[in-house]
């Protein structure tokens, strides 16, 4: 875990130590964090192949990055306490592989993100690491919470090349 001006990064990894090809890896991770926020104050809010969607928590949730070439949903998701006005935001990394789950615990509401690697082998010494993950918490609406987001996106990510004609980033 990493702490970049408030915001903090995640990154799992599975590594093979042994002397044989470890089979039918599924998931990596996850990411577990207990939210003390009643269920019923909990909205979720995210981008759907193109279209933003919010709904409220309804005792478990998810929200998947989708497969190869078939992406679902945009790696940003963001855990509304409507009644505190906070917002816990996560960026993945990757576009496709990942899931962001919430389900309910004694303490409120457990989130949990992982990688789903879909039955890899990873072959012996081998590693693989997850999809970083940013988290971070801001208070007022939606719109603010995406601009703490965006602030720390320009930190990290490499500026374009001068004059590059394409799309560098497509959230």
């Amino acid at each position: 875990v990493k702490n970049v001006a408030g915001i903090l990064e995640f990154q799992s990894e599975a590594k093979n130590s042994g002397d044989a090809e470890a089979k039918d890896l599924t998931l990596i991770g996850p990411l577990a964090l207990d939210l003390s926020v009643k269920p019923e104050d909990v909205q979720v809010h995210y981008v759907s192949r193109g279209a933003y969607r919010k709904a409220q928590f309804a005792g478990c949730g998810e929200v998947c990055g989708g497969g190869w070439n078939a992406p679902q949903s945009a790696g940003w998701i963001a855990i509304e306490n409507t009644k505190a006005k906070e917002i816990l935001f996560l960026g993945v990394e990757w576009e496709s592989y990942w899931k962001v789950e919430l389900k309910p615990c004694e303490c409120g509401v457990r989130l949990l993100c992982s990688l789903e690697t879909g039955g890899q082998t990873l072959a012996r010494r081998a590693r693989l690491k997850s999809p970083r993950v940013f988290m971070g918490v801001s208070h007022g609406d939606v719109d603010d919470s995406l601009r703490v987001f965006h602030d720390h996106l320009r930190r990290i990510m490499p500026a374009p090349p001068k004059n590059f004609p394409w799309v560098s980033y497509d959230l």
